[in-house]
């Protein structure tokens, strides 16, 4: 899963995550982020990109297609909608 698939994949859900404004305003680019498997979970990902004063995190949920800076919201999601987001 690179960044920009992310993009791509929630651009119905989150159409200004991404967008160029907002980009911008962070002053930020997709070359910034970073992603990786999130330990623990089925198609999950966090993904995350360096800022002057920080670092954002956020997580992808690859089934649903949906953004969230807290787990417990895709957690919370899934569970409402009968998926399993636990590997074990």
């Amino acid at each position: 899963m690179t960044i920009y698939e992310i993009k791509r994949r929630s651009q119905a859900k989150k159409p200004y995550y991404f967008d160029r404004k907002t980009m911008k305003f962070f002053n930020q680019t997709l070359k910034d982020f970073w992603v990786s498997k999130k330990d623990g979970f089925k198609n999950v990902y966090v993904f995350g990109a360096k800022r002057p004063y920080g670092e954002t995190i956020a997580y992808f949920d690859a089934i649903t297609n949906d953004i969230n800076n807290d787990i417990n919201y895709l957690l919370k999601e899934r569970e409402y909608n009968g998926k399993n987001i636990k590997t074990n």
